[in-house]
């Protein structure tokens, strides 16, 4: 999924550089895997996790001088409410 987006995000413009991996963040009993990079320098977080033999993504494209609000209140708010991801799919 990294390298498709890399290659095809935004109308197959791609990614001003590849993702950089940056962490995990541990949500709901299940571990996301976060990277960092931007478009037209403004920055993209992406986190990946597995549930059910299926990789799940959250990705946010952002304006840079409203990022860390955005990802604190938005990002790091979209895993932490799956609670388990026990709801997903029903």
């Amino acid at each position: 999924w990294l390298q498709y987006l890399a290659q095809e995000f935004f109308g197959k413009r791609g990614f001003d550089r590849p993702p950089e991996l940056v962490g995990e963040h541990h949500a709901g009993g299940t571990t996301w895997v976060l990277y960092q990079t931007c478009l037209d320098e403004r920055p993209v977080d992406i986190a990946f996790t597995t549930y059910r033999d299926q990789t799940l993504m959250v990705l946010m494209f952002s304006p840079a001088d409203e990022h860390d609000a955005l990802y604190r209140d938005v990002f790091l708010n979209a895993m932490d409410s799956m609670d388990g991801l026990g709801g997903m799919g029903q």
